[in-house]
């Protein structure tokens, strides 16, 4: 879906714009009123509010309207209010543990660069001190989490890589962009 929005960067051609913007408003509408709606896809409430709180952003930096903006913040407030654990440091999880870690803290940076509020940089990289602790494994490389908490998967790995390097550009702290060398 995300891919819309790419193929609309590179040709300008309004149907992908359209169709995206219809999936952005829909995707925020299910996330906000019925976000298990997604479980079947994404099984964790923090992976589905990370990933349309991404697009909502992308939607604003396409078209600037500051309606997709508010709604990627209220769904942050939401994500953080139900999902997050001040303890542990982590968004819940009931499945997979990488997921809504890496979706959270991509939209923490999405809401980063939307907002220039280092609060959202700040819980990003509290989440990836987090992840390194419980989840990286010190033996091979690599982080666990999907599918279960003792096995590692390709797709749990380039969702936190592609996190870090997010994390990265909004920094510019070398200590995300070598550890996603290590992974």
């Amino acid at each position: 879906f995300p891919c819309l929005a790419e193929t609309y960067r590179a040709t300008k051609r309004t149907p992908y714009l359209r169709l995206f913007t219809f999936g952005v408003s829909a995707g925020s509408m299910l996330a906000t009123y019925h976000p298990d709606f997604f479980a079947p896809y994404m099984y964790d409430r923090a992976s589905t509010y990370g990933s349309i709180i991404q697009i909502c952003f992308t939607e604003y930096e396409l078209t600037g309207d500051d309606a997709y903006k508010e709604e990627g913040l209220a769904l942050m407030s939401l994500a953080n209010r139900e999902c997050w654990n001040e303890e542990k440091g982590l968004y819940t999880y009931s499945r997979y543990a990488d997921w809504p870690q890496a979706t959270m803290m991509m939209a923490c940076a999405a809401a980063y660069r939307a907002t220039g509020s280092k609060e959202y940089l700040e819980r990003a990289a509290r989440v990836a001190v987090s992840i390194d602790e419980c989840l990286w494994d010190k033996d091979r490389g690599g982080f666990s989490g999907h599918p279960t908490l003792s096995s590692k998967g390709l797709s749990g790995n380039c969702a936190v890589a592609w996190a870090l390097l997010d994390i990265y550009e909004a920094t510019g702290k070398v200590v995300y962009l070598e550890k996603v060398r290590t992974i």
